[in-house]
């Protein structure tokens, strides 16, 4: 449990069991490899492996991630790089280029990324849809949204639009039942993240995680409601915490019958579902950030 505060180990051990805990505490102390995804709106992975591997940088094509390249050395910082400048790539986690998959984002589709940030995801459902139909991304924070259109210039998604919303209070009545599907990457406690942010594990209190699933609740119920019948709702974490994924979605349940658990589309790789059909991820079984997802088919 090298440097990881005993609360947090503890409810590890009662999850995870120990020897499993001690693999995912020594994982966190890992350097995490530098990730990015490759802009298909822009080249292939294969094109840019290979300009990368002209430039000196060292690197392979992801495990897991269709779009995923880890660089193992580099010759200068990738944001410096006329790669970066020309939108080629974004740096995002494995795992969290994988949750842009469970939307199952089609061309001419409508979709909601409803806690958008500076739009990693917005950004990569846009390539996956061809730059065709129509992202509507939602942030609580104007600054964001104004890095994503920033973002969005860059990488040449042209289907997007920002919108500041906060998912506290229920969305505006035109949202209601008007899209195909609806990803709410809720903020969380970010104990999937603690090999690249390891501070957050000393400013973390037990008391925080009851904060943030109660405030998830509050998101996934008014972000179902943008869903239209037939559509899907997406409940993703950077969290390793069932508090605040699978407990979340139990209650969701009782109050959402209308909605049921969907197992992940075949674009999402099969040993990162576990039996009931739940995404998930970790540091030490599959060397990314820990994410846990779960998609929600809304019946007609």
């Amino acid at each position: 449990s090298h440097s990881h505060p005993v609360w947090l180990v503890k409810s590890w051990v009662d999850i995870y069991g120990l020897d499993e805990t001690i693999a995912l505490c020594r994982a966190n102390n890992e350097q995490p490899p530098t990730t990015l995804r490759v802009n298909t709106l822009k080249i292939s992975r294969n094109d840019l492996v290979e300009k990368l591997r002209q430039q000196g940088f060292a690197c392979d094509p992801c495990r897991f991630s269709p779009d995923g390249v880890n660089i193992t050395d580099a010759p200068s910082v990738i944001q410096k790089t006329a790669f970066f400048k020309d939108g080629l790539l974004r740096l995002q986690d494995e795992a969290a280029q994988l949750v842009s998959y469970l939307a199952a984002p089609f061309a001419g589709g409508t979709f909601l990324d409803a806690c958008a940030g500076t739009g990693g995801k917005t950004g990569h459902m846009a390539a996956l849809m061809k730059n065709q139909g129509c992202i509507v991304a939602l942030d609580k924070d104007s600054e964001k949204l104004e890095r994503l259109s920033q973002e969005s210039i860059r990488v040449g998604a042209t289907i997007i639009e920002t919108k500041k919303a906060d998912l506290r209070q229920p969305l505006p009545k035109d949202f209601s039942n008007r899209f195909d599907a609806v990803i709410v990457d809720a903020p969380c406690s970010g104990t999937g993240t603690l090999r690249r942010n390891p501070e957050i594990k000393w400013r973390l209190q037990p008391d925080d995680i009851d904060r943030h699933s109660t405030n998830q609740l509050i998101l996934l119920s008014h972000a179902a409601q943008a869903v239209k019948k037939g559509g899907r709702l997406i409940y993703c974490t950077c969290s390793i915490l069932p508090a605040e994924n699978d407990d979340v979605l139990r209650r969701f349940a009782v109050t959402h019958p209308e909605y049921v658990l969907e197992k992940p589309p075949m674009s999402v790789p099969a040993h990162t579902t576990d039996r009931r059909g739940f995404f998930r991820m970790y540091p030490h079984r599959h060397a990314t950030d820990g994410f846990f997802g779960a998609v929600l088919k809304r019946r007609n």
